[in-house]
């Protein structure tokens, strides 16, 4: 049986949305993090964190409600791929691969969730998966675990771009049919009341 690890990255400092936290920001009727928090907890994961940084507290304690792990990242202000290599750390050696959501999109479906795993599971498990949607790919991604050691020492000079290009990866894409794999949460005027 294939053993799938999932992490929600959500240490960022959301500069660009100035001075609240964007993930606790209300998004529809709730926090933005919750639609992230959802979604992964209704997904059929052996293991299920998210990596927090800053506002800590806040966001664990929502992270508590969905029954998902927290793991913090104390050099949170390092970047992405530093929060990437802090939460495969924190994940069993003897998962076959990482699904890695971001914190501030609110709009991914579990059905795109499902067939990014399903797509993983009738594939060799070389590949990393991810959607694409009108030629440009999104998230969430998901990596094999032959890339731990690599994903473990990721800064924010190397992320996962970087990474797929240095090392040639092979990438499978799943069709998103909505472009909800694109529809990040990146300034105050990206909320629904302000579209």
């Amino acid at each position: 049986m294939v053993k799938i690890g999932g992490l929600i990255l959500a240490a960022g400092q959301s500069q660009r949305f100035g001075r609240k936290n964007k993930l606790l920001s209300k998004y529809l009727n709730k926090p933005l993090i919750d639609y992230p928090l959802a979604c992964l907890s209704a997904l059929p994961l052996n293991e299920k964190i998210i990596v927090s940084g800053y506002d800590r507290e806040n966001l664990e304690k929502r992270a508590r409600l969905y029954k998902i792990q927290p793991v913090y990242n104390p050099k949170f202000e390092n970047g992405i791929g530093h929060s990437i290599a802090t939460g495969v750390r924190a994940l069993p050696e003897t998962l076959d691969a990482y699904f890695i959501l971001l914190g501030d999109l609110p709009r991914v479906k579990t059905k795109l969730c499902i067939d990014i795993l399903t797509a993983f599971k009738r594939s060799d498990g070389n590949a990393i998966i991810r959607p694409v949607y009108e030629g440009q790919a999104g998230h969430p991604v998901l990596i094999p675990a032959k890339y731990r050691d690599t994903l473990t020492q990721l800064t924010n000079d190397m992320g996962l771009r970087g990474m797929i290009k240095s090392l040639n990866i092979p990438v499978i894409h799943v069709n998103c049919t909505d472009g909800t794999c694109l529809a990040d949460i990146d300034t105050e005027n990206d909320l629904p009341s302000n579209l």
